[in-house]
């Protein structure tokens, strides 16, 4: 059951983080070609147990699907961690069909090895690798039998022409040998003699078959260039069809590497305007949402609007973050940060918080040695005034301290 939640909450997000165990990382692996053939793209799955972070997004999740209390959620996941660590340490591994399997490595840590995932890969569907010395012996063979059968053809052409050449030499002489010759007085030598000119041109013949053999060899390396040009004509689509395959999976970074260094103006642009938006609305949570926030531990909706509004602006009064200064801030210890999301780089920070509608918090990015940089809405002093504010602001949070 909780590998299926694992699956279907990869499918709305990044990253999965379950507590006891560690973190899942969703992740794009382009075409590429190993030992002969040509893989399909796919979405495969990293797991990092070495993560420090808490797994309440992924119980609230759960319990969503579940229709039941966070607490009874987390006491399920708990066990079923504590089962999966008892299987590993016994049976060395432990797979689950269409997802991967754990398994410790030589330093006694569980490593993942993921399967291919058909819920992630549904865009893929239908790709399978291909074989690259499959597909240059069916062009070989081809071309090997039209070249045969092109040989054939011009064998049966030069012997026709032979024959029909032969057959005008022997006519032309008959010709020749019928023509009246009227002179008076000739005796029988110098008939014999003249009969004997006339019978010379069947001397000719091997410089007529000489003929015939440049001609056939002229013919033969004609067909040798237009096989030439048909073998250099399917390479070259071949390598267009190379690179636009390449182009498509790499579409992705592509983009991005416009979106960065040619349309940077644009994006700043559309930033300062969205700044200055929100500076010229009050910082205040969605009341809509402060409203109708349920407490999922405890299952009791809050009833005390006053009660739950006072909280929120005592919270807020407690906060130490700035909207001003850097954007990103470096770890104290001993402060409270309300995080609501971990990313590798900067960009993916900022579009965390303008896809989640964070600008309201004046967020910044936490920096800590090691780790990724965290998206954080408030920094206090107290544990419990963080708590307060990440759950009035009705946002998936976890307290870093």
């Amino acid at each position: 059951m909780i590998i299926k939640y694992i699956v279907k909450s990869l499918e709305q997000r990044d990253t999965v983080f379950v507590s006891g165990l560690g973190l899942f990382e969703k992740y794009y692996q382009s075409a590429e070609i190993i030992n002969d053939k040509i893989n399909p793209p796919y979405n495969g799955i990293k797991f990092d147990p070495n993560f420090d972070g808490n797994g309440f997004n992924f119980e609230m999740f759960v319990a969503q699907q579940e229709g039941k209390l966070i607490s009874e959620t987390s006491q399920t996941i708990s066990e079923w961690v504590k089962d999966l660590k008892n299987a590993i340490d016994n049976n060395k591994s432990v797979s689950f069909e269409n997802f991967g399997t754990f398994a410790k490595d030589a330093k006694g840590v569980i490593a993942f090895a993921c399967d291919r995932i058909p819920e992630l890969n549904i865009e893929f569907e239908g790709l399978n690798p291909v074989s690259i010395g499959n597909v240059a012996a069916e062009t070989v063979q081809e071309w090997s039998e039209n070249e045969d059968i092109t040989e054939q053809n011009s064998t049966v052409e030069h012997q026709d022409v032979v024959k029909e050449e032969t057959e005008n030499v022997q006519g032309d002489a008959a010709i020749v040998v019928e023509e009246p010759v009227e002179e008076p007085e000739v005796d029988e030598t110098t008939i014999d003699a003249h009969e004997t000119e006339i019978a010379e041109p069947e001397e000719l013949q091997p410089m007529d078959e000489s003929m015939e053999d440049d001609s056939s060899d002229g013919k033969e390396s004609d067909e040798k260039g237009k096989h030439r040009g048909l073998i250099i004509t399917i390479i070259v689509v071949l390598i267009l069809a190379l690179l636009a395959a390449a182009a498509y999976y790499f579409r992705t970074p592509l983009t991005d590497l416009y979106h960065q260094y040619f349309d940077k103006n644009q994006v700043e642009v559309a930033q300062d305007v969205e700044t200055q938006n929100i500076a010229e609305e009050p910082v205040l949570a969605d009341t809509a949402i402060m409203e109708a926030d349920t407490d999922f531990v405890t299952g009791q909706v809050i009833e005390d609007e006053e009660f739950a509004n006072s909280t929120y602006q005592d919270a807020l009064s407690e906060n130490l973050l700035s909207e001003d200064g850097d954007f990103i801030v470096d770890y104290e210890k001993g402060r409270y940060y309300v995080i609501v999301g971990s990313f590798r780089t900067e960009k993916e920070v900022r579009r965390h918080i303008s896809d989640r509608n964070l600008e309201s918090y004046h967020p910044k990015a936490v920096r800590q040695s090691g780790q990724n940089l965290r998206v954080c809405i408030g920094i206090f002093s107290t544990e419990q005034a963080a708590e307060n504010f990440g759950r009035e602001s009705g946002r998936n949070y976890w307290v870093l301290k």
